[in-house]
């Protein structure tokens, strides 16, 4: 299932990147037709909003053996498609660049949101004649979820698609959730856990907080406005910590989450009588206008 969602996301990308080349011009007559011209005064801040599945990719199952080898037991996690939705707001860095390959943060973005993550595990009882399943667990996990990201964006030449490259910091707080476990008739958690001579189910606390990657390809609609197909991981485990490892513990078994957002990003107006701001020298607003009439 999670090599399919991955191919599936793939396909998509590609897909949308195959219509736009082949749907846009390179010239802005080509999108706003003959004559049309978009010459507004746009602000660098906009609205950005993203919407799209969530799945947990699963570790390997865990495989545990009671003492002497009486009996042995197999956890098998899976994870489950789920929805997340993102809304904040976008900045794109106005300042001159300052180093070779252009600013290394092009544009700064946070959001508040919803993710529903779901997560089950089988437990199978494996003795020299068979293997059946004795138990199972199945729930979703409900988290209200703050995150800042800077994004670099590489744009492919002659084109207005770019790559999108994000490392940030994102806040959860789990909301629901449910830990309960069931098992066949004559079998029970006690018994199990004492068998294996193991610890019992680990949950992860109600709130962590994660070090973040993100990595898209983006399409410039038309100035100001972009349309952002993303697939966000955790890299690094803040809180609670565990040697740096971002994974959700849940029954017996580990999950990585995976957020696929379809991310839009709309820039403001610059409002009519917003003379106050100071671009510095001439230099300097002559360049911040030449790039505002590229965005």
């Amino acid at each position: 299932m999670k090599y399919l969602f991955t191919c599936l996301f793939l396909g998509c990308l590609a897909l949308t990147y195959g219509q736009r080349k082949f749907s846009m011009g390179n010239k802005k007559s080509d999108f706003f037709g003959n004559g049309a011209q978009d010459n507004r005064a746009l602000s660098n801040t906009g609205l950005q909003i993203g919407i799209g599945p969530t799945y947990m990719f699963e570790k390997d199952s865990t495989f545990f053996e009671g003492p002497g080898g009486r009996n042995r037991y197999v956890f098998t996690p899976s994870g489950k498609l789920g929805i997340g939705i993102d809304i904040g707001t976008a900045t794109f860095n106005m300042k001159p660049p300052r180093f070779k390959f252009g600013k290394i943060v092009k544009y700064i973005d946070w959001g508040i949101g919803f993710n529903l993550y779901g997560v089950e595990e089988t437990t199978s009882k494996i003795t020299d004649l068979s293997r059946a399943i004795i138990g199972s667990g199945s729930t979703y996990l409900g988290n209200i979820a703050a995150r800042g990201t800077l994004h670099h964006q590489l744009y492919i030449p002659k084109t207005s698609t770019f790559f999108d490259n994000g490392l940030g910091l994102n806040l959860d707080f789990r909301l629901l959730g449910s830990n309960s476990y069931d098992y066949n008739e004559g079998y029970s958690f006690e018994e199990i856990a004492a068998d294996k001579n193991a610890a019992p189910f680990r949950f992860s606390k109600q709130f962590f907080a994660q070090l973040h990657y993100s990595l898209g390809i983006g399409f410039r609609i038309k100035r100001g406005s972009y349309l952002v197909p993303t697939m966000q991981l955790p890299i690094f485990g803040i809180y609670e910590w565990d040697k740096g490892n971002p994974r959700t513990y849940w029954y017996s078994s580990q999950y990585r989450p995976a957020i696929f957002r379809l991310k839009f990003i709309y820039l403001f107006d610059k409002p009519k009588n917003s003379s106050c701001e100071s671009f510095g020298t001439e230099d300097d607003r002559k360049r911040n206008e030449e790039y505002m009439q590229n965005r």
